[in-house]
């Protein structure tokens, strides 16, 4: 399965960071998942479905979902690591109710979130001049702020904070 073997492929990725944070200079303790369209689903399915599945991995202290959606419902916990939400509303790939859909299950499990809907945009950046169209007044550059607001903190060795990593799709 695919799917699985992408999830299996993160999980291992996020223990290989753990096994080497003294060598890289990485604080594994500070974790956020990123992705998009592919890359989200299993960045969501890493960070909220694990436990089900009885797999165990650090937590992430944030999730991104650009463009995705949960596999399965009823999976988050009050617990787990806040959202970051965005979707363009005609998005013919991944259709914009299951970013409503994700909202509804974090709202319901009480997962602290930000979610950012692109007014006439589709699927992905390419669709969109990330520089120049705004969400409630901010470039979508200007919300990446998201991350150095709620989560950067010094990390002695780095002088960086939350390390990302980018769960890509394709």
């Amino acid at each position: 399965n695919t799917i699985a073997s992408a999830v299996e492929d993160a999980s291992n990725a996020i223990r290989w960071l753990e096994d080497n944070a003294d060598s890289y200079c990485i604080d594994p303790t500070r974790l956020g998942l990123w992705g998009g369209s592919a890359g989200a689903v299993i960045s969501m399915a890493v960070a909220y479905a694990l436990d089900d599945l009885l797999i165990s991995v650090n937590k992430p202290d944030v999730v991104i979902d650009h463009w995705g959606g949960l596999l399965l419902s009823d999976v988050m916990e009050s617990s787990d690591a806040p959202l970051f939400i965005v979707h363009g509303d005609v998005d013919t790939t991944v259709p914009y109710q299951r970013a409503l859909d994700l909202q509804l299950e974090a709202d319901s499990a009480s997962v602290p979130y930000a979610f950012y809907t692109i007014v006439g945009a589709g699927h992905g950046f390419s669709e969109i001049p990330v520089t120049e169209v705004s969400v409630d007044g901010l470039t979508l550059q200007e919300l990446a702020g998201f991350l150095m607001r709620i989560f950067w903190v010094s990390h002695p060795c780095t002088r960086s904070g939350l390390l990302c990593l980018m769960i890509a799709s394709n």
